[in-house]
């Protein structure tokens, strides 16, 4: 209960700490009670004028990289890792998904393109590209790179994940991208 404390309060600090360097991608971290009871720890990023949440996953560590416009989350328990990009990039409408996978194909060279899907966010609907990559000593990497339009850009989700653990830990990514919403204009009070 401690670790979970002060894992909250250096999220909040770091979220803080950027707000003092003028940064203009913001994250705090803040509890919900749950209509069903209960209640779930949320990051809440503020970027461009908007304030989007997305439930922070199980089991996972977050870094945030305010100069990047990115958060980091490291699995405790496996080597997985899933980040949140936010982008300038296809600015409230992603591109065809024929053009938006020769684009992820081009970021990732080495990797073949195995699928390419519809997602869904509580945002929006989305486009994800499932991709594996072998590494050295016969591993094999395994991503998916998912896409969200926002009005002033995109947010990019990934999930790199060791083979073994793949299925499992995209589980855990579909939570996170199911999660990912806007923050009404009357919520933000209450935050």
């Amino acid at each position: 209960m401690i670790r979970i404390r002060s894992y909250t309060l250096m999220i909040l600090a770091l979220g803080l700490a950027s707000c003092a360097f003028g940064q203009d991608f913001k994250v705090f971290s803040t509890y919900v009670q749950a209509h069903e009871g209960g209640g779930q720890r949320v990051l809440v990023m503020e970027t461009d004028g908007r304030r989007f949440s997305i439930g922070s996953p199980k089991l996972y560590g977050s870094k945030i990289q305010p100069n990047d416009r990115k958060i980091v989350f490291t699995s405790t328990l496996c080597a997985s890792v899933m980040t949140i990009r936010f982008t300038t990039n296809y600015a409230g409408k992603l591109p065809p998904r024929d053009n938006l996978r020769d684009e992820v194909a081009a970021k990732y060279p080495a990797a073949s393109l195995v699928s390419s899907r519809v997602c869904y966010t509580d945002y929006g609907q989305g486009q994800y590209f499932e991709l594996f990559q072998p590494t050295s000593g016969n591993l094999m990497l395994k991503m998916r790179d998912a896409y969200v339009a926002v009005p002033e850009g995109s947010v990019e989700f990934t999930l790199s994940c060791n083979g073994s653990d793949y299925d499992k830990q995209k589980l855990y990514f579909a939570r996170l991208l199911n999660s990912f919403r806007c923050v009404p204009e009357d919520a933000k009070r209450n935050l």
